[in-house]
């Protein structure tokens, strides 16, 4: 059987899909955007919701925004990752950036995949940051002080500043954990 060339970029086109698959059922099912979402007087009780806020959207606007984010995201700094650890990531900055949240105590509510795709940009542009020979690169340097810029034009709409705010510090928490074991577990374990 042949080997497939790319599995971090083609696991990030499945989840595009399972994004895609769970906002039709949400379209169809009102309730489950409320049993999903992220409701800080629920998540105790509850607390697949620190994971499964992150995959309901509340628009094909929204929904195609964090699609087309995941995949560049996904196609710019998939070299640094396998399957394993590319996974492993995205489930860290989830449960990490809803953690925070909680800990916080706002938003109240919130859905929707950006504060992963903004984990996943930190957490990229860290990795490549570590790259000795790319760290004066323009191309990092840029990046980050875009990011940095829309986090503090964000402040106008302060959940949503925190939501993706929250998003980078997991997406940094993620890197310093790549780093450290889950790229050598995820290593050790590949055939």
């Amino acid at each position: 059987m042949p080997k497939i060339k790319n599995p971090v970029f083609w696991n990030a086109v499945a989840l595009a899909l399972v994004l895609l698959w769970l906002y039709i059922q949400s379209t169809l099912q009102a309730d489950l955007v409320n049993y999903l979402s992220f409701d800080l007087s629920q998540n105790r009780a509850e607390p697949w919701r620190w994971f499964s806020a992150h995959f309901i959207h509340e628009s094909w606007l929204h929904l195609a925004g964090n699609i087309a984010a995941l995949l560049l995201l996904t196609a710019l700094f998939q070299r640094h990752f396998t399957l394993r650890s590319y996974l492993n990531a995205i489930l860290i900055i989830a449960i990490s950036a809803a953690v925070l949240l909680q800990l916080i105590g706002r938003p109240e509510q919130f859905i929707g995949f950006s504060a992963i795709n903004h984990g996943l940009l930190a957490l990229g542009l860290v990795l490549e940051w570590q790259n000795e020979q790319r760290r004066a690169n323009w191309l990092i340097i840029l990046p980050a002080l875009g990011l940095v810029a829309k986090l503090l034009l964000e402040l106008a709409n302060l959940d949503l500043a925190l939501i993706h705010t929250m998003g980078v510090v997991a997406g940094v928490f993620a890197a310093l954990v790549h780093q450290r074991s889950l790229k050598q577990l995820a290593d050790s374990a590949e055939p």
